[in-house]
């Protein structure tokens, strides 16, 4: 089992990364999950702490990146074991991939989730507004990517609807 504890060293430097980091952890359980319906939104927020936009630099969003890969994979661990999968048949694995984008005046972090071995594609938006870290998760049970700008699918109507102008 994979040890999903967010590096100490880290919490000490930045003292607001833990409640973002659980925020990821609970949300990475979530969106890991085979939805009945093709594309669900949910949207989680926690209290930001001292967090700024300024703290969510390369490193932050490295660390983002890492803890969601880890809880991904060990709950895709869980499945194969839930569903008795042999272990040799065990060979999926989680992609994250993220980056940093502006929407407005916001900064946000974009993360794409998905595995080598299954359709399901997590498309999560993660950012201030105050006093919360806000994330909307944003699951294709067929593997669809989330065009986030586009007003006119849910995914995108959910972003501009939380983080569009105030």
């Amino acid at each position: 089992m994979p040890n999903i504890t967010p590096n100490t060293q880290s919490l000490r430097r930045k003292n607001s990364v833990f409640p973002f980091l659980s925020l990821i952890l609970s949300l990475t359980l979530i969106g890991c999950s085979v939805s009945e319906s093709p594309d669900t939104i949910t949207i989680a927020e926690e209290p930001a702490g001292t967090l700024t936009e300024s703290e969510m630099d390369q490193d932050y969003l490295q660390s983002i990146r890492q803890q969601t890969a880890e809880a991904a994979n060990h709950r895709l661990q869980q499945a194969y074991e839930r569903n008795n999968i042999p272990q040799q048949q065990r060979n999926g694995r989680a992609r994250v991939s993220g980056q940093y984008i502006r929407l407005h005046s916001r900064k946000l972090a974009l993360l794409d989730l998905s595995y080598t071995t299954g359709p399901v594609r997590v498309t999560r938006i993660t950012g201030l507004k105050a006093p919360f870290i806000v994330s909307i998760s944003c699951v294709s049970a067929i593997g669809k990517a989330f065009d986030i700008g586009d007003i006119e699918n849910k995914c995108g109507q959910t972003v501009e609807q939380i983080f569009g102008m105030d």
